[in-house]
């Protein structure tokens, strides 16, 4: 795969949706972009299943991102750059999600 600096923007997030979709990350939680010189990460990084990423999966799935450029992140459950990997902390602890009723929106 092509570094970024010679991908078009448009080409990197394909790229870069390509592997997060193959680890079947919920991008509903999470907000990425691939821009300049670098993949940005924020919000939280967890399947569509709710679980969290294995040990081995959170590797990989770096190092194929890292493959496109260097790697930023914000997340709220996980610090990952091109060379540093860490669990913050427990998903299910700390994601909010908020659940309406027909009568919370009636409201």
């Amino acid at each position: 795969m092509a570094k970024l600096s010679k991908l078009t923007k448009g080409q990197a997030s394909k790229n870069v949706r390509r592997i997060l979709l193959k680890y079947q990350i919920d991008l509903n939680y999470l907000h990425f972009s691939a821009s300049g010189a670098s993949i940005y990460l924020s919000g939280y990084l967890v399947k569509n299943s709710g679980f969290e990423l294995s040990n081995e999966e959170i590797i990989v799935l770096t190092q194929e991102l890292s493959a496109i450029g260097p790697i930023k992140s914000d997340l709220e459950n996980w610090f990952l750059s091109s060379d540093q990997i860490y669990y913050l902390g427990d998903q299910e602890q700390e994601l909010d999600i908020d659940f309406f009723t027909d009568d919370d929106l009636a409201a």
